[in-house]
């Protein structure tokens, strides 16, 4: 049995507890604190959520589950090229936290959800560039990793997912500035996304969990 625990910004703070993702090898009793994301967070953020987690760990009791590896679900890096941070320095932060988090010989696991194209972008070429780039680092960063490699964590990828469908698979979607985020899959400020979105979000990482654990 594994034991989900979630950290990163807001797309992983906001994540209602009613569609958090399942699996027959997940404890499906997991108390709010089991999400330690919050707003506004950083990749370095993601170092200080992991420590915090393992130090209520320690401190707590909860019979079986205290001592089940941890499934952690990661989203981070928006908010870092967001203020200008290089994607580089983002990238060297993440393989830190890959080292921390599953760079031991456990069997915990991780799955990092990359950036999203939301629909403020729409007319920001500049930024969705920043964004498509940092979704290959991430990418690379994490299939990379000893951990990686060795299939105890894995990336999803879902630069376009919540784009039109029609426009998303056109050449030049992303670098042509051609693929259109899709406003039903979002939040009424357009950012984040909605019970729709993560519902799709759910879906995803679920895949991804059945070929990660089944395996």
């Amino acid at each position: 049995m594994h034991r989900l625990v979630m950290l990163g910004d807001s797309d992983i703070s906001r994540w209602p507890a009613d569609l958090r993702p399942e699996h027959q090898d997940l404890i499906s009793r997991a108390p709010p604190a089991e999400n330690h994301a919050a707003g506004g967070a950083v990749m370095s953020d993601l170092l200080t959520q992991l420590s915090g987690w393992r130090a209520s760990r320690e401190s707590s009791d909860d019979g079986e589950g205290i001592t089940a590896p941890a499934l952690f679900l990661c989203c981070a890096g928006e908010n870092d090229v967001g203020s200008g941070r290089p994607v580089d320095a983002v990238l060297g932060t993440l393989r830190r936290f890959l080292d921390e988090a599953v760079g031991g010989d456990g069997d915990d696991r991780l799955i990092f959800v990359g950036p999203k194209l939301e629909p403020w972008l729409a007319e920001d070429a500049g930024s969705r560039k920043l964004y498509a780039k940092l979704n290959t680092g991430l990418a690379r960063a994490v299939r990379g990793h000893p951990s990686g490699r060795g299939g105890r964590a894995a990336y999803v990828e879902c630069l376009t997912s919540f784009c039109t469908e029609e426009s998303s698979t056109v050449p030049g979607a992303v670098y042509g500035n051609r693929a259109v985020p899709d406003g039903r899959f979002f939040d009424g400020d357009m950012l984040h996304l909605n019970e729709r979105g993560y519902l799709v979000w759910k879906r995803m990482v679920e895949d991804t969990i059945n070929k990660m654990l089944d395996t």
